[in-house]
């Protein structure tokens, strides 16, 4: 194709004259062919072989570029996902992710039912609860926390209740599924103003390495940038290594054992609005004695 535009007016005649003779017709209303400077083929003269490739040739002046593509933040911080070119106004974080499809899902659970459930814990439970909490500012020491408990200890509701109550009111509450073969820290999902729970508890899917706290550690200070949490409950016999404790942004503690049964029905028949059961449990010594030492 001709770099030089068409131009109707011109002759076939004024074409055939000015090539000399060397272009032919080629058949399309009387066009010629011509070659770019310095492409001529090798048998005619002044080919060159070892000339370097032309140059693009330039755009046309008319031609106006495709405008770049512009990601307008809000002032937040800011997630980009796909490859924009600009990112306008004011900000205040930004954080560049690639988005996986194989990210972890979870369901996002309701901060107010989780305050209005029933809730019971003994003075162990307390121990670990102070252990987690800064009594300063009221959050979670680390932004990721390993609770290591016995399978039906109740582990799971104290770390949903923890985050319910020692997180910022903005902070959404999410329980993740842990969809995996071997835990691995790429698949945890990480978003502003999150706070995360899974629960590793299968025998062969959820074993926990050293590696993996590792992977872990660095997460953490993402996590910390983010203003989001990550609860890990893990069964007491899932962690055997002896490498396995505490890293830089992760703290592990261990619950040892439920907390009290009884309590803990009372508690839900209260909640329910049977509080003459209570009374009627207590008085029953063969009940009592069948709820001692159950876990939940």
């Amino acid at each position: 194709m001709s770099d030089v535009p068409f131009d109707p007016t011109r002759s076939d005649a004024t074409s055939l004259s000015g090539e000399g003779g060397e272009s032919q017709s080629n058949g399309s209303a009387g066009w010629l062919h011509r070659l770019r400077p310095g492409t001529a083929s090798a048998d005619r003269p002044g080919a060159n072989l070892d000339d370097p490739s032309p140059s693009p040739v330039p755009p046309h002046p008319g031609v106006v570029p495709p405008a770049p593509r512009v990601h307008e933040t809000d002032g937040a911080a800011t997630h980009v996902y796909g490859d924009p070119e600009v990112v306008a106004h004011h900000i205040e974080q930004l954080i560049l992710e690639t988005r996986k499809r194989d990210l972890l899902e979870g369901v996002e659970q309701s901060r107010e039912r989780l305050l209005d459930q029933p809730f019971v814990r003994d003075p162990h439970w307390d121990l670990v609860w102070e252990q987690i909490v800064n009594p300063v500012t009221g959050r979670p020491r680390q932004p990721i926390l390993v609770i290591v408990a016995p399978r039906s200890c109740g582990s799971t509701t104290f770390a949903l209740r923890l985050l319910a109550e020692h997180t910022a009111d903005d902070t959404t509450v999410v329980q993740l599924d842990a969809d995996w073969d071997t835990p691995r820290q790429g698949r945890l999902p990480l978003e502003r103003a999150h706070a995360y729970q899974l629960d590793l508890k299968h025998p062969e899917n959820d074993q926990v390495s050293a590696d993996f706290l590792n992977a872990l550690s660095k997460h953490a200070s993402h996590l910390r940038d983010c203003r989001s949490y990550l609860a890990l409950t893990v069964a007491q016999d899932l962690w055997k290594d002896h490498r396995l404790s505490d890293r830089h942004g992760i703290q592990v503690v261990h619950l040892h054992e439920p907390p009290d049964a009884q309590r803990v029905v009372e508690a839900h028949l209260t909640a329910n609005g049977y509080d003459r059961l209570v009374t009627s449990l207590r008085s029953f010594s063969k009940a009592t004695t069948s709820l001692r030492g159950l876990t939940a």
